[in-house]
């Protein structure tokens, strides 16, 4: 029901009051007061995203989706999508990591990516100590493995943060970003994720043993106000091993997502906002 690309996700709008929660130590859970419920008590949601670089902290406005009545968890909602208001603009942006996946299924399945279309596709992949996403056959029936990994991060310039504070952006279009993942800077020869590092090594590995094998690195990015992606800079390790990993004929594909709310803000709708992102390698500033 949830993981239709263009089909609604219906929602409860809120605004954050603490992340921590006062009654849930936890960076994952966080107090949410209902719009429409101002000044009653107000209910547990699900970050999965923790603080998203600020967007599910205190006093953003967020979108939730609520879980079944069934369930036994602490948590009502999982916090989705954050409302995000930038010199006069404003836009939505997907914070729940588990919908790269999801979106992910319905870009390959649906015709989305210039370079294929899968014709069947299975999930949760295992090859020997490594687990991807997807596998399937294309449509020309080709072989494939596909990693997806979800962008919610974008920024101006892919510098470290002290440099953007020098850096005067309010003469930029807020659509003109540059999605980037991972987030953040590593020390030198430290990584983000030994995880994704791990799965692109073994795409590079498989494209090489099996050159019939289309290996692909699907970069969903949940936000619309962006031109470009890049690899982070902030994140060495990471970077060069996809660099070896295309220098295998590995394929790499970014595709960018626009949410759009209800009129009452009761559901949103995700479309594609351009399925073809221009795709770099940042270089060291």
């Amino acid at each position: 029901m949830y993981n239709v690309l263009g089909k609604e996700f219906p929602v409860s709008l809120g605004q954050v009051i603490n992340r921590p929660s006062k009654s849930i130590k936890t960076p994952y859970v966080a107090d949410v007061c209902l719009s429409g419920f101002e000044g009653k008590e107000a209910c547990l949601a699900h970050t999965p995203s923790l603080g998203c670089n600020g967007m599910v902290d205190s006093n953003a406005t967020v979108f939730m989706m609520s879980k079944a009545e069934e369930s036994k968890a602490k948590c009502r909602y999982t916090v989705i999508a954050s409302q995000i208001s930038e010199k006069d603009h404003n836009y939505i942006v997907g914070v729940d990591p588990t919908f790269g996946e999801k979106l992910g299924r319905d870009i390959l399945l649906g015709g989305t990516l210039q370079c294929f279309t899968a014709k069947t596709l299975d999930s949760q992949f295992s090859y020997e100590d490594c687990r991807f996403d997807f596998k399937g056959i294309t449509t020309s029936n080709e072989p494939f493995i596909c990693e997806v990994k979800n962008v919610s991060i974008a920024v101006y310039e892919n510098i470290r943060p002290s440099q953007m504070k020098k850096r005067d952006y309010t003469t930029r279009a807020v659509d003109s970003k540059v999605a980037i993942f991972p987030s953040g800077f590593k020390p030198k020869g430290q990584t983000h994720s030994e995880r994704a590092v791990k799965q692109t090594k073994r795409l590079t590995e498989i494209k090489r043993k099996h050159p019939e094998v289309r290996c692909l690195i699907l970069y969903v990015i949940q936000r619309e106000d962006i031109s470009s992606f890049q690899i982070s800079n902030g994140d060495e390790v990471y970077l060069e091993t996809v660099k070896e990993a295309l220098a295998a004929n590995v394929e790499i594909a970014a595709v960018s997502i626009s949410w759009k709310a209800s009129e009452n803000g009761t559901a949103l709708v995700p479309t594609i906002h351009n399925n073809a992102v221009k795709v770099s390698m940042g270089d060291y500033i």
